[in-house]
């Protein structure tokens, strides 16, 4: 069974079809457009059943920290590219430094990355305007969250930064999306965890016979079921 196929018959078990998808090599991301197999719904509190009014494509956008890292890496690429001799030296092992958050990041490592003003102002812009945004994760109102949210994305745009720009137009198209964190701190992490099961759960069996077989492994190792507790008494051993 390929991937799609799979993909397809576990979202067909919520009752969605696959409507469209694309994929983006470059990037490795699988765009897929998803409807409700059926015309109608039933309500998850009284049971009854309605009729679908409106539908809509789901389409997955990257992770916010993980693109704007990529766009400070971006700007750290070009300006890599465009250095020689004694420019290259300043600019090695700053990769992964420029990713760290400011919480985790030692004193001797902000120090190196504040010299960039002198030597390369571009990249410490970069970093700037990323140690920056991570001021709105801790906002808790969302007019305040909203107006910072505004004014970064305006700062970014003015940084003549290509990459930091467009990071701040993908911000834009999707402030519908990430502004309710402030209110609801939902986040994928939870969706992230069961995925990295499901897939233990497949490697360490090379692979299943049947859909059900697998469907079945994943609730069992997922699912908070109390295995000793189904088992008669009479059949205890100790």
């Amino acid at each position: 069974m390929t991937g799609n196929n799979l993909l397809s018959r576990l979202l067909r078990m919520h009752g969605f079809k696959v409507t469209w998808f694309a994929m983006v090599k470059s990037r490795k991301v699988l765009h897929l457009g998803v409807k409700p197999r059926k015309t109608g719904c039933r309500c998850p509190h009284c049971g009854r059943r309605g009729t679908i009014v409106a539908r809509a494509d789901c389409r997955q956008w990257e992770d916010v920290v993980v693109s704007l890292n990529e766009a400070v890496d971006e700007v750290r690429k070009e300006e890599w590219r465009k250095a020689e001799g004694k420019g290259k030296t300043v600019l090695k092992g700053l990769r992964w430094l420029l990713f760290v958050h400011s919480a985790n990041r030692t004193k001797g490592a902000t120090r190196r990355l504040n010299a960039l003003k002198g030597s390369n102002r571009r990249i410490h812009r970069a970093w700037v305007l990323k140690d920056e945004f991570e001021a709105f994760w801790e906002y808790v109102y969302t007019q305040s969250a909203a107006s910072f949210f505004t004014g970064w994305i305006t700062t970014a745009l003015k940084s003549r930064l290509q990459p930091m720009r467009e990071f701040a137009m993908m911000l834009r198209r999707h402030a519908e999306h990430i502004l309710p964190f402030v209110k609801t701190r939902l986040t994928n992490a939870m969706a992230e965890g069961i995925n990295r099961v499901i897939k233990i759960v497949k490697n360490r069996a090379s692979g299943f016979a049947n859909l059900e077989a697998f469907t079945d492994m994943i609730f069992l190792t997922v699912g908070d079921l109390n295995l000793p507790a189904q088992i008669p008494q009479v059949f205890h051993t100790a």
